[in-house]
């Protein structure tokens, strides 16, 4: 279980065999991840995730997507959007749970920017294209 969550943690899934995890978790790293890797990551995370496995997601909830200065660390953007839908395109996944919050409490925030939640994905590619005749 701890390699699991350094190899999570790092975002570097390396020589992982495919399907290896039952859960894999992002939490508050998609917002800063560069660009051109993020459906790198989409795509390792769902290689490495297996069939009824769990995708989990807390970060930044905005309206729209948009990019802001990082607070933290100056001449470095943070990336806000709705990072499920990343997975979600895909009807391989469906939406578990959502619980929206704020990033300053466990309150709705006025401010579109600071508002924060947790999304649970289920992966089901068993029933992601049921036959129809």
């Amino acid at each position: 279980m701890l390699l699991g969550l350094l190899v999570v943690a790092l975002g570097f899934f390396g020589q992982i065999v495919d399907a290896f995890f039952q859960a894999v978790l992002f939490g508050f790293c998609l917002y800063l991840l560069d660009r051109t890797l993020l459906m790198r990551a989409v795509a390792e995370s769902d290689r490495v995730l297996c069939d009824s496995g769990r995708l989990m997601i807390t970060d930044f909830d905005p309206v729209t997507p948009h990019r802001r200065p990082f607070m933290h660390q100056k001449g470095t953007w943070s990336y806000k959007m709705q990072y499920p839908a990343l997975w979600l395109g895909n009807p391989g996944y469906i939406l578990a749970e959502k619980i929206s919050y704020s990033h300053h409490g466990d309150t709705f925030h006025p401010d579109a920017s600071e508002r924060v939640a947790s999304w649970i994905l289920l992966k089901r590619n068993e029933d992601a294209y049921p036959e129809q005749l």
